[in-house]
């Protein structure tokens, strides 16, 4: 499974952008039968990825052959505090510097700041 994640998620990107940048950031921690465990890689995020269950494991059973379950771990970064404002900027602008190099560099010399 993790070596075809990345398809997985080039798949859903295809189809839904959003949910193949919540997928880009999901930890697959465990296949049991069919069923397979997802983390995201925010807390914030589970809540979009259990809504899109169904979806995630039609585009999961492309790849594998029997039909998959799917359960969305409890945990990712950010607990079960609330996220501050500052702190959700903080965590997208770590999620596209992590994604573009080129980005991260304009960050670091031009000294930005990532606006709603």
């Amino acid at each position: 499974m993790r070596s075809v994640w990345p398809k997985i998620v080039s798949d859903a990107r295809g189809k839904t952008p959003l949910l193949g940048s919540l997928l880009s950031e999901v930890e697959v921690v465990a296949v049991e039968g069919r069923t397979v465990t997802l983390r995201p890689g925010n807390a914030v995020h589970a809540e979009g990825l259990e809504r899109q269950r169904e979806t995630i494991a039609q585009a999961l059973g492309a790849y594998i052959s029997e039909a998959p379950r799917v359960q969305i771990a409890a945990g990712g970064t950010g607990g079960s505090e609330r996220m501050t404002p500052q702190g959700a900027n903080a965590e997208r602008l770590k999620s596209l510097r992590a994604k573009d190099p080129t980005l991260s560099a304009a960050v670091d010399a031009l000294d930005l700041e990532l606006l709603e």
